[in-house]
């Protein structure tokens, strides 16, 4: 998949529910940026860190418009990594399983 996310200027997620959006984290970490409704993984991001990822919001059109008519450098895979990487994932569990 990750030739395939490559490959690509931007990745659509349309579903209005996704719960965590691997497909969506994966171009993430492959530095594709993302349209997507405000749902999943994204609910979690504050407004600086949605719009460094891509385009979160309810009108396709515009954000496919918006997307290939910037020159905006989106910065997906930074801001992912900061919540999704091992380091990161380590941490998370270590801290909940002291919990316990």
């Amino acid at each position: 998949m990750c030739e395939l996310y490559n490959c690509a200027d931007f990745f659509i997620i349309g579903s209005p529910s996704e719960t965590q959006c691997l497909a969506a984290i994966e171009c993430c970490l492959c530095d594709v940026p993302i349209i997507m409704r405000n749902t999943g993984f994204v609910t979690n991001l504050d407004l600086e860190e949605k719009n460094q990822i891509g385009i979160i919001g309810d009108n396709l059109e515009q954000a496919v418009y918006t997307i290939k008519n910037s020159d905006k450098k989106y910065m997906p895979r930074e801001i992912v990594e900061k919540y999704y990487s091992i380091d990161e994932m380590c941490n998370k569990w270590i801290k909940f399983l002291n919990m316990i």
